[in-house]
């Protein structure tokens, strides 16, 4: 005679299936979770318990392609919180080479051999002279990204103010 199961014991097999799937799933969202926390250590020389939230897209970008063979790319996007299109973006924008990395360096010539008192004006002045054509607004930018600020500091303009003629009267 054949054992009959009880349909108890196939809804219970059926919960424990559901369960260990669901447990498989967890199991496998967190592995990417210190998989992406380790590589955010090794790649971005960042802390062990970095928040996500808080790199730059390119920075995402980075960890992504260094975990796109281990795990789908879908997958790692959702966990990261990167639009695919800006993956792909990031992702172009590395073959670029720098349009201004010769000027970045004779724009530091320019600076530093004027003793570190050359402003965006003077600098945009001397630039034209040797010839390099750039707007106002990209020597500003190249300046900041550069940290060529000058040190010359502003000088007090004059007031004639000379302060109360009697002290102040006591606080009562």
């Amino acid at each position: 005679m054949k054992r009959r199961q009880d349909p108890a014991t196939d809804t219970e097999r059926a919960e424990l299936e559901r369960q260990i799937e669901t447990l498989r799933r967890d199991v496998r969202r967190l592995r990417l979770e210190q998989d992406l926390l380790k590589k955010a250590n090794e790649l971005l020389k960042k802390d062990l318990g970095i928040d996500r939230r808080l790199l730059t897209n390119r920075e995402k970008m980075e960890l992504v392609d260094a975990l796109r063979s281990t795990y789908a790319l879908p997958e790692l996007l959702r966990e990261v919180g990167l639009p695919r299109s800006s993956f792909f973006y990031h992702r172009a924008r590395l073959r670029f080479t720098d349009k201004y990395a010769d000027v970045r360096g004779v724009m530091t010539d320019i600076f530093e051999r004027n003793y570190r008192c050359y402003g965006y004006r003077r600098m945009h002045g001397s630039l034209a002279k040797q010839s390099v054509n750039l707007s106002e607004k990209v020597v500003r930018r190249l300046m900041k990204q550069q940290s060529l600020v000058p040190i010359a500091r502003r000088r007090r303009r004059y007031g004639s103010y000379m302060g109360e003629i009697s002290p102040a009267p006591d606080n009562l």
